[in-house]
């Protein structure tokens, strides 16, 4: 598999098949029952986790994978990540994938975006300290990954920051969803940003202050925080619903709109879906799926009538990451088997993505840093379960 560097963006192979050896070496350095109470896994078959492609031969402190529509009439993702120290520039562009991204999906908002041929991030992004005067900046980057500007949030009202705002790419990549939190105050301001982080739109939002997880859709802005899910329409009218309390904080939930009638609130640390209307946030079921303890992070996707997890769990120095494919719906049988993907560091960084189902065969990309024989590096592999 040739190695991906530069700034070309070289497609990625994805087509090896077979069990990758590191999944079988984790498989049999856990085997001695170190987990105490973690329930059963195996290993996954050649056409569940395919061989993995090196990406690049390095960890970068921040990775992540963003759909990226820049090139006319295509589809793709572009996994983008932290550069190394010692160059001049800051965001790097590792590599694109032949597979394509469902036209409904999301990537998870933080503190950073790709907004298409550049990155906007927070400050907190890269590690500065958290500047809230005279409102939190935000960084911008041109094509090269190099600094190009900043730009302020602005603050309507008073409003006592405590963590960065959350970030997420909009379908027409120029234009990006904020979610700026006042503590204190318990109120958030829902911010549209244009290409260079320029606020056109400013929506508050009352009693979101301790909002965690950020979901923007077309019809409407959703707000998970603690047992509160909020819904805000275009003109700015809540709709509120409530979940039961947590097992983890914000990197172990997720919170996905699935077609027109369903939104999915899944708590990866006490292995929990809750079902809900998407309008009236009223509760249409409930389904469990196993975990073991110290769960780090989850990411989940949607793949035809299930949803495909990637959880960590804490394993000694490092996580271990297991693949579920949960049922949306109760099913009569056993529960889905607990595959063993591999190993990592942690906290993990590890993403998923879907594959669209209808021209790309569905399923999903898994991309993370572990460590290879010649050192640390990020894969990238298909997944099908």
């Amino acid at each position: 598999m040739k190695h991906l560097t530069g700034r070309a963006l070289p497609l990625l192979a994805l087509l090896a098949r077979g069990l990758p050896l590191l999944a079988l070496a984790a498989l049999l350095s856990c085997s001695g029952g170190t987990h105490g109470a973690a329930p059963p896994f195996r290993a996954p078959s050649a056409r569940e986790m395919a061989t993995e492609a090196v990406v690049v031969n390095y960890a970068p402190r921040r990775l992540r994978v963003f759909p990226d529509r820049s090139a006319e009439g295509r589809r793709r993702y572009v996994i983008l990540a932290s550069e190394r120290p010692e160059l001049p520039a800051t965001w790097r562009p590792l590599g694109v994938s032949e597979r394509q991204p469902s036209l409904s999906f999301r990537p998870v908002a933080g503190d950073f975006v790709w907004t298409g041929d550049h990155v906007i991030s927070s400050a907190a992004a890269m590690g500065a300290p958290f500047d809230r005067t005279p409102g939190p900046p935000l960084l911008l980057f041109d094509r090269d990954g190099k600094p190009a500007g900043r730009s302020e949030l602005p603050l309507p009202a008073p409003c006592t920051v405590t963590d960065p705002p959350l970030l997420q790419a909009g379908r027409a990549q120029a234009t990006t969803y904020a979610l700026l939190r006042c503590a204190r105050e318990d109120r958030a301001y829902l911010l549209t940003l244009d290409d260079a982080g320029h606020a056109t739109r400013v929506t508050a939002v009352p009693g979101a202050g301790a909002t965690e997880v950020l979901l923007h859709d077309d019809d409407g802005d959703y707000l998970l925080g603690g047992r509160k899910v909020l819904r805000v329409d275009r003109d700015g009218r809540q709709t509120i619903g409530t979940v039961p309390p947590p097992g983890g904080g914000a990197d172990t939930r997720a919170l996905l709109r699935l077609r027109d009638d369903l939104l999915v609130i899944i708590d990866g640390a006490i292995g929990r879906i809750i079902r809900m209307d998407p309008r009236t946030l009223s509760w249409r079921g409930e389904t469990r799926f196993s975990v073991g303890p110290g769960v780090e992070r989850l990411r989940a996707v949607a793949s035809g009538d299930h949803l495909m997890l990637v959880v960590a769990e804490h394993a000694g120095t490092g996580v271990q990451l297991f693949g579920i494919a949960a049922p949306l719906t109760p099913r009569p049988g056993p529960e889905p088997p607990r595959l063993l993907l591999g190993t990592g560091p942690s906290p993990s960084n590890h993403e998923l993505v879907p594959i669209d189902d209808a021209d790309d065969g569905g399923g999903a990309l898994l991309v993370r840093t572990h460590p290879g024989n010649t050192g640390p590096l990020v894969g990238l592999v298909r997944l099908r379960f």
